[in-house]
């Protein structure tokens, strides 16, 4: 992997350390950067290529620099997902939800729903239509 990445750039990993080193003594952002840029480039053009091995590749390439004690600043494109935000639901949704569970359903949504709900906070049954001794 760090061979085909250095043959792609006309370098070897010494000169890479070496270029590395220098970029980051430089004032100029757009010098200082210049690594994370190729690297990136190179996993862009890896994700068309062989999206597969893509992130590995990036990994492996900046796992290079960081054993070499010149670390990228790059965030990992692997790990760009957004969480949605946490949805909690009001009493009164938890309450209709509650009514449609059995009473297993009930007892695990009651006891692992983080709150101290009782059987009498969701419905009661609905006896209606129901008389003794009657099978329906």
């Amino acid at each position: 992997m760090l061979k085909e990445y250095c043959n792609d750039y006309n370098t070897n990993s010494d000169e890479l350390i070496r270029n590395r080193l220098k970029e980051l003594k430089s004032e100029n952002m757009t010098i200082r950067c210049h690594a994370e840029d190729m690297v990136m480039a190179c996993y862009k053009q890896l994700v068309t290529t062989k999206p597969g091995t893509a992130i590995n590749v990036y990994r492996r390439i900046c796992s290079f620099y960081r054993y070499n004690f010149v670390r990228l600043q790059t965030n990992d494109p692997g790990y760009t997902v957004q969480r949605e935000q946490d949805y909690l639901a009001s009493k009164d949704e938890t309450r209709k939800r509650c009514e449609l569970l059995d009473l297993e359903g009930k007892t695990y949504f009651t006891r692992f729903s983080g709150k101290l709900w009782t059987f009498r906070s969701c419905s009661k049954p609905s006896m209606e239509g129901h008389s003794r001794g009657t099978i329906h």
